[in-house]
């Protein structure tokens, strides 16, 4: 999601739009904010489930999902603390202690990590080529956080501290009702963007960009590819399949998470080739307010179909 420095050709220069200064400060206010909201979320988790089986299971899973990702060089450390927690959230704040860990929002999460490794590794000699500044340590925390948070602190009960619009019997919250979909449209999302991403700079060709549909560079801030945006598609069907299932939803809301995460998908290609083909947004918080636009469509639709 870089722009050529020559759209031309010279694929030997690889530059982000965004001025380096900017795109530190908006990676800081992702790191240095949001761990702590998450860390406290974990903590309230922490106190609301009992010690027992499940609990220590979960702890266990998280552990090893983030070590899993740093050993193989997916994440950062930094980065694996982070999806640790996140592991956390989506099994603790779906889960109870009678269910199997598997029957919450970690099936999903395995899955978009699956799908996003592999697209992540789909041409990866013809991509490191083209950018011989990509890392080698996997993804940082602020990548982490821009793309997971959101389905996280959603798991974690977010949702609970504003006012919803519809009261259920019984007094419960449609917030409350419709979570697991809500935070299986953010994963959606992710694994769209990513899977596209990847695929298309690799095997999609000459791209169009989003706004004007004009040719351009593989790699370039807003463009899109008809096999990478198919491949994103099948992405994020596969990850809502995964969640209907271990999260028992409704086939009802398993098409609001689909909608809502195609719609932030949708999304997240219309900022960038705007705010950040422009240089004000980094590539980190056009992914943070794309998964926010998938929650609240999705939310959107739960609440206003019939």
């Amino acid at each position: 999601k870089s722009r050529w420095v020559n759209e031309m050709g010279n694929s030997s220069l690889w530059k982000k739009a965004i001025p380096p200064a900017r795109d530190r400060l908006q990676a800081r206010l992702l790191v240095t904010t949001l761990p702590e909201i998450l860390a406290v979320a974990c903590a309230l988790q922490l106190l609301r489930l009992p010690v027992g089986a499940f609990l220590l299971a979960t702890i266990g899973i998280c552990v090893c999902f983030g070590l899993l990702t740093w050993l193989i060089k997916a994440a950062t450390p930094a980065a694996a603390v982070v999806g640790g927690m996140i592991c956390f959230l989506l099994i603790a704040g779906i889960g109870q202690p009678w269910h199997s860990p598997m029957r919450t929002g970690l099936a999903p999460l395995i899955a978009l990590f699956l799908l996003t490794f592999l697209a992540t590794r789909a041409g990866r000699a013809w991509k490191r080529d083209r950018d011989p500044t990509g890392t080698k340590e996997g993804r940082n925390a602020a990548q982490v956080l821009a793309n997971l948070s959101v389905a996280g602190l959603v798991a974690a009960g977010i949702l609970d501290f504003f006012p919803s619009p519809v009261e259920l019997g019984g007094g419960g919250s449609l917030a409350n009702a419709v979570t697991p979909a809500l935070l299986l449209a953010a994963l959606v999302e992710t694994t769209a963007d990513t899977v596209s991403s990847e695929v298309g700079q690799a095997f999609g060709g000459a791209p169009r960009l989003m706004t004007t549909f004009r040719k351009v560079t593989a790699g370039t801030d807003g463009a899109i590819s008809g096999l990478g945006t198919l491949s994103g598609i099948l992405g994020g069907g596969a990850v809502v399949l995964v969640g209907m299932w271990s999260m028992r939803m409704s086939f009802e809301l398993g098409c609001i998470a689909f909608a809502g995460g195609m719609a932030g998908f949708v999304f997240d290609s219309l900022l960038g080739a705007t705010l950040e083909r422009s240089g004000w947004l980094s590539n980190d918080l056009v992914n943070f307010f794309s998964t926010i636009f998938a929650v609240v469509v999705a939310f959107c639709l739960a609440v206003f179909l019939p």
